[in-house]
């Protein structure tokens, strides 16, 4: 996702490549038949890279007041309408040391935020929760396997990017645009808010 739905380091996007030549031939979709318990195939490929972080954030422990500012940008999206109140109902947001990337979405209720973000802006904050929120809605809309699956190969269409080559990315870039915007334009809620900006994304 930047963010990483998903998968940040070169090694994993050379591990990615192999499996998907073994597990993923060409032109097979994610809508195919279930597959077998027994069977690897590119839903597996991409929890195995999402793995290593999941188990590496299991043991992190932020601030206390990094969650105060999470809060602080979760309402600041709520109350631009960049976001609703049903998207965080049952969505889990921690800051993790990422390693490279912003952001992480490894599951459907799951959201991690590098831990170098701790000291951004409520509004800056606010932004990249917005491009996860969309990675969220995606798994919604595809399965989580589909989601996985179609992450994984798109990823490998475009010689492991992830940037808005990717169409998944793209979409979500596109609503991380458009919370900056709409952010830049509208009062703060949280005094000093608006005091880094993140650059334009990618």
């Amino acid at each position: 996702m930047k963010r990483t739905s998903c998968l940040r380091r070169a090694g994993a996007r050379d591990l990615l490549c192999l499996l998907l030549a073994v597990v993923c031939p060409s032109g097979a979709t994610a809508q195919q038949a279930p597959v077998p318990a027994e069977s690897f195939d590119c839903a597996d490929a991409f929890d195995l890279i999402a793995m290593t972080v999941i188990i590496r954030c299991a043991h992190y422990t932020s601030p206390a007041a990094a969650h105060a500012r999470i809060d602080a940008a979760r309402h600041r999206l709520q109350a631009t309408g960049l976001a609703t109140v049903a998207e965080f109902e049952t969505l889990e947001i921690t800051f993790c040391p990422l390693m490279q990337g912003t952001g992480m979405v490894p599951g459907p209720e799951r959201l991690y935020l590098d831990d170098g973000l701790q000291g951004l802006s409520v509004d800056g904050l606010a932004e990249i929760i917005a491009h996860e929120l969309e990675h969220v809605r995606q798994f919604a809309n595809r399965g989580e396997r589909g989601f996985k699956c179609d992450y994984v190969r798109d990823m490998m269409a475009c010689g492991g990017c992830q940037d808005r080559r990717h169409p998944m990315e793209r979409e979500a870039y596109e609503r991380q645009d458009a919370a900056r915007l709409r952010l830049l334009h509208e009062s703060p809620s949280t005094p000093g808010s608006v005091t880094t900006r993140l650059r334009p994304a990618p």
